[in-house]
């Protein structure tokens, strides 16, 4: 799996001000809310937040809480939503596809969501 940097054009609505890497992992999510797991794909992350894919429409709304985990293939298991990333929704839009995208800020600054080869080396 590749790992670039890239430089995204300054969007004042957009909160996120550490450098994005494009990346494109499998993950879930659990929806506080909803009670609920969904899978989904990362397009970019930072230090300070993801943006992702949900395999599906849903309602979220922004400010609702979530918590997320990027899968490790050569790993798999079972992570509960107690050992995931805590996050608030700051962008929701559904895709002509049918599928959700969504921004979200995590609450801790941290890169939590390390590629799966980064997390076995640490």
């Amino acid at each position: 799996m590749t790992h670039q940097t890239m430089t995204i054009p300054f969007d004042p609505a957009d909160r996120r001000i550490d450098v994005r890497h494009d990346v494109h992992w499998p993950c879930k999510i659990w929806h506080l809310r909803a009670r609920k797991y969904y899978p989904g794909w990362t397009s970019n992350c930072s230090k300070t937040g993801v943006k992702l894919t949900l395999d599906r429409p849903l309602d979220l709304d922004i400010g609702d809480a979530v918590r997320i985990d990027v899968a490790d293939p050569d790993h798999p298991g079972i992570v509960s939503q107690a050992n995931m990333a805590g996050a608030v929704v700051v962008r929701a839009a559904k895709d002509h596809r049918g599928r959700t995208e969504i921004a979200v800020m995590l609450d801790h600054p941290r890169m939590t969501l390390q590629p799966p080869a980064a997390r076995r080396a640490a």
